[in-house]
Parts: structure tokens; C-alpha cells; sequence
């Protein structure tokens, strides 16, 4: 089912796919997605979920200004507002498999995971 509604997903689900712009940005089983974020958007919204007592341990992640739809982008649909995209993030799109059944559409997660 489709839904915004972060603690639903988390309750209810065994998989998560992330969506931004219409684009699958990552997807996985949800206790991953959840405990180790990988996408810039996935960060950016698991990291603004209020909490009540203490963090989740994952690096706050502001995305920059506003989405100007005017903006396209034939990489990641992200680049615009992510502050980590270089010239590559806004020319071609990647999907790299991270894990078995993890993926996530960003470069820097697959420079991070070669090391």
C-alpha cells in the first residue's frame, strides 16, 4: 500500500520502497531501511520524525531550498536539494544494490560501500 505515514509503514511493513519524484530512491526490508538509511531522502525524512526521547541515531540530513519543478534533472531526481550531489548526480542515474534486497539510487552510497 502507499502511505506518508512513517510509523505505519514501520508497524505494518516487511518492505519499504522510497519514492521521490516518482523515482524509487531505495528500497529494502523496512528494520534496515529504519536503522541504516542510505538515500539523502530517506535520511532527510527519518531524521525529521519527532521524538520524544532522544535521537535516532542517524545524521540530520537538510535538504537545500525548496523543489523548484522547474529543475530536472536527468540524474537523481534529489540533486537539486541534496547537498552531496556532484555533476555525475545530475547526469545519470544509479540503483546499486547494497546489500542483499537493499538498494539505493545515490553515488556516494556506492563509493561508501566499495571501501
Amino acid at each position: 500500500f502507499v502511505s506518508h505515514d512513517l510509523a505505519t509503514i514501520r508497524g505494518l511493513c516487511d518492505r519499504v520502497v522510497v519514492m521521490y519524484l516518482g523515482r524509487v530512491v531505495e528500497d529494502g526490508p523496512v528494520d534496515r531501511i529504519f536503522a541504516t538509511p542510505l538515500h539523502p531522502y530517506t535520511r532527510a525524512l527519518l531524521s525529521a520524525i519527532p521524538r520524544l526521547h532522544g535521537e535516532l541515531g542517524i545524521d540530520r540530513v537538510e535538504l537545500k531550498r525548496d523543489l523548484d519543478e522547474s529543475i530536472e534533472s536527468a540524474g537523481c531526481s534529489l540533486s537539486p536539494r541534496c547537498p552531496f550531489a556532484e555533476t555525475r548526480c545530475f547526469r545519470e542515474q544509479t540503483l546499486l544494490e547494497v546489500s542483499e534486497g537493499h538498494s539505493a539510487a545515490c553515488w556516494k552510497v556506492a563509493e561508501t560501500t566499495r571501501n
